[in-house]
């Protein structure tokens, strides 16, 4: 769960200043890759493996 608040706490700081950003997979900040783990996040199978049913 940490790394999970690590990578949103660095994307949120990447696009607070920044409205519509499109972050990409490759866009990294503090050497993590922000960008493969917001696609990441955007599937579905991603949330079940947080709240199984």
């Amino acid at each position: 769960m940490a790394d999970w608040q690590r990578h949103y706490a660095a994307l949120r700081e990447l696009v607070r200043d920044e409205e519509g950003a499109d972050i990409q997979p490759g866009v990294t900040v503090h050497g993590m890759d922000v960008g493969r783990w917001l696609a990441k996040q955007c599937r579905p199978t991603a949330w079940t493996a947080h709240h199984p049913l």
